[in-house]
């Protein structure tokens, strides 16, 4: 899951407008907070036709977030291009593989402003390798199968990396969470996180949500989740709160 978010500055103005299913999550931190637009990545939306998908031009695969931050960035530029949206305005959230993907757009990408990682990781290597393991795979074959995803599927899984969301963080603020019983994604992946922030002198805060699974912290934790979400937008985005049509 992923969205940008467009938020105004005063709270008596913020709506919500959606763009496919509306996601509870969605729903509560609209409550609070600002515009959301949710983004297809690669043409996978599920507001997208049977004939658009069967027709579209990509190839049906999914890259990790290599590829599909284009798909944010073009986002952003339909944003501010198309909707006059001033970039001072925009942040974006991503669960799981749509944080990778949040991550690296957010590397490259100055315009956007800030950042909310939901379960990610910085290092697709370590997670290949624990996959394997959690499946009962020896780790040695992690190598081998990212290799044949580039050999075979043409997919590149390594670069550009997650990484470049604290390498090139120009000090913008950075929100990342996990869930403690998170097996899909190892909270360490965060923690990783903290140590490379502390590193590059990234603007980081994190939260370790006891006993929520791999990408359940916004329904383990509804009201707490939507609201540090939701404050952490609104304190980290200002510009000029115009109408959003």
């Amino acid at each position: 899951m992923m969205w940008l978010g467009v938020w105004p500055r005063e709270i008596k103005q913020r709506e919500i407008t959606f763009r496919g299913d509306q996601f509870e999550i969605e729903k509560r931190v609209g409550k609070k907070a600002g515009k959301i637009l949710r983004v297809d990545i690669r043409r996978k939306g599920e507001d997208l036709t049977v004939y658009e998908k069967n027709n579209s031009i990509e190839d049906g695969k999914i890259s990790i977030g290599t590829k599909e931050y284009r798909d944010v960035m073009a986002s952003v530029d339909w944003l501010i291009e198309v909707k006059g949206i001033d970039a001072k305005r925009i942040g974006i959230y991503g669960d799981s593989m749509g944080a990778a993907t949040a991550a690296i757009a957010f590397g490259m990408d100055d315009r956007i402003q800030s950042l909310v990682l939901d379960n990610g990781y910085l290092d697709l290597n370590k997670v290949v390798r624990e996959e394997l393991e959690r499946e009962g795979y020896p780790i040695w074959l992690a190598p081998g199968a990212i290799w044949a995803a580039s050999i075979f599927g043409g997919e590149t899984f390594l670069e550009p990396s997650p990484q470049l969301a604290f390498i090139n963080h120009l000090d913008r603020p950075i929100f990342a969470m996990h869930g403690t019983a998170d097996t899909r994604v190892l909270p360490h992946h965060t923690a990783d996180m903290e140590i490379m922030a502390q590193q590059k002198k990234a603007n980081l805060i994190s939260w370790f949500a006891d006993n929520a699974i791999h990408s359940g912290i916004k329904y383990m934790y509804p009201e707490e989740f939507s609201s540090r979400v939701s404050e952490f937008f609104a304190l980290s985005l200002s510009g000029i709160p115009e109408p959003v049509q």
